[in-house]
């Protein structure tokens, strides 16, 4: 009975929309056939289909970035006074 609560819960569905992405690759195959520019085309267009992926996840780590070096900074002061 296990099995079949498995299949209906939500993360089962996840997994699914990922796999559209794998015959994107393909894509890139075509640009070696130019020797003049292959690494151009091939690096743009890598970073596309990953951007949609987790574009959400990408947007909230540039803001937490700035903050994270000033907040360790700011702890040191008062440990090195309490010893």
């Amino acid at each position: 009975m296990s099995a079949s609560h498995e299949n209906h819960t939500p993360e089962a569905r996840v997994p699914a929309p990922p796999q559209p992405a794998a015959p994107e690759a393909p894509a890139p195959p075509p640009a070696p056939s130019v020797p003049g520019t292959p690494a151009a085309p091939s690096a743009p267009v890598a970073p596309r289909p990953a951007r949609p992926k987790s574009s959400t996840a990408e947007v909230p780590p540039p803001f937490d970035a700035p903050e994270a070096p000033p907040a360790p900074e700011a702890p040191a002061p008062p440990e090195i006074r309490h010893p």
